[in-house]
C-alpha cells in the first residue's frame, strides 16, 4: 500500500510520544506539595528538601522559567518518595524492636 492508502489510525500509531522536557514544557508540572508535607511527616531531612523544591515549581512556572520548573517537579517526586520510603522503613523498625516481633509461629508444631 502507498502512505496515502494507510488509514488514519494506522498512522497515529506510528507516531512516538512526546515527552515532556524541561525545554518542551507545555503545561506546569505536578509539584507533588501532598507527598512532600507527608515526607516531612516521617522523614524531615528529606521531607523539607521535597517541600522547598515543590514550592519553588509554581513559583518558576510564574517566572516564566519552565526548564527550572519542571526540573524543580522531578526534585520534589524524588526526595519526597526517598523521604517517605525511608521514615516508613524506620517506623517499621523502630515498631519491631520496640514490641520485640519475632517470627517464631507455634502454629506448626
Amino acid at each position: 500500500q502507498s502512505p496515502s492508502e494507510i488509514p488514519y489510525y494506522h498512522t497515529r500509531s506510528l507516531q512516538a510520544p512526546m515527552m515532556e522536557t524541561p525545554y518542551s514544557a507545555q503545561k506546569r508540572p505536578d509539584s507533588h506539595q501532598c507527598c512532600s508535607v507527608l515526607s516531612c511527616l516521617t522523614f524531615p531531612p528529606l521531607g523539607l528538601l521535597a517541600l522547598y523544591h515543590s514550592t519553588n515549581v509554581n513559583k518558576s512556572w510564574g517566572e516564566g522559567r519552565y526548564g527550572d520548573c519542571v526540573e524543580h517537579s522531578r526534585q520534589a517526586n524524588n526526595f519526597s518518595c526517598w523521604g517517605a520510603t525511608i521514615g516508613i522503613g524506620i517506623i517499621l523498625y523502630l515498631w519491631v524492636k520496640k514490641t520485640g516481633f519475632s517470627f517464631d509461629f507455634d502454629l506448626w508444631d
